[in-house]
């Protein structure tokens, strides 16, 4: 656990994505300084230790709950696509930790069975063609796919973001991707419409489908806010950092005197 800032009042956890590191959020430091906030290497990513192929989801889950269990108060968690996702697992599995919660480009979770073999049959050849490189040309694929072709019009954006993480080890991202694919999450949507803490889902306009499931999410429950973030993919954070700071610091302190 990455200790961003320090200082008083509500503290907020921070957990990236597939293939970031904890540093992702580094550009918060403005927002969050002199508050207390943590960003987590999520297993298999940066400092912390790979996944084992016998681990699942929900001790994944568990074991992030340990970690953060050293938090004395109840925290904000702020967490993007695989973070989001293991996210609501903090967030419906530990309720009275949370104190509110971002969601950014995160899928609550697959319905069926059928969707659910697609998905991980997608996962283990994606993981596959990681493990065989090399990591440029792997990396270069991935971005290509429609769910990020808005990073195409910000290429500054793109090369900065490959040339971090074209020198990490590619073993551990596929063990990861490969246990904690959306295939192998549980369905979230009930349990997220029942929180009581307020819940934050971001999107970018640019992305249809998660544009849709933060929609859905925000009709299930009226905790749930949608906030779609108008010429941005699915990297919002990435895109438009600036509306992204401004997003979060109206939604966790806009109660607080600044």
């Amino acid at each position: 656990m990455h200790t961003l800032s320090e200082g008083e009042g509500v503290p907020t956890v921070l957990l990236h994505g597939w293939m970031g590191c904890s540093h992702d959020w580094d550009f918060l430091k403005p927002l969050l300084r002199n508050r207390p906030s943590y960003a987590i290497d999520l297993p298999g990513h940066g400092a912390s230790d790979p996944l084992e192929g016998d681990q699942d989801f929900d001790s994944v889950v568990d074991e992030l709950a340990e970690v953060l269990s050293e938090i004395d108060a109840p925290y904000n968690v702020v967490g993007y696509s695989l973070g989001g996702r293991l996210a609501m697992g903090l967030a419906t599995g530990w309720p009275g930790r949370i104190h509110k919660l971002v969601l950014e480009s995160s899928n609550p979770g697959l319905v069926d069975g059928e969707e659910k073999a697609h998905r991980l049959a997608f996962d283990e050849r994606v993981a596959e063609k990681l493990r065989e490189g090399p990591m440029e040309t792997f990396l270069r694929a991935w971005y290509d796919q429609p769910l990020f072709k808005s990073l195409l019009d910000h290429p500054e954006v793109l090369e900065a973001l490959i040339a971090k993480r074209v020198g990490n080890d590619p073993a551990p991202w596929a063990v990861a991707l490969e246990v904690l694919s959306s295939a192998n999450q549980p369905n979230y949507r009930k349990a997220l419409k029942e929180v009581t803490f307020p819940v934050l889902a971001i999107a970018g306009t640019l992305d249809a489908k998660y544009s849709a499931l933060t929609n859905a999410l925000a009709q299930r429950s009226p905790m749930v806010e949608a906030c779609l973030v108008e010429g941005c993919g699915h990297n919002v954070h990435l895109e438009n950092p600036e509306a992204y700071l401004n997003i979060l610091k109206q939604f966790l302190f806009s109660e607080e005197t600044i």
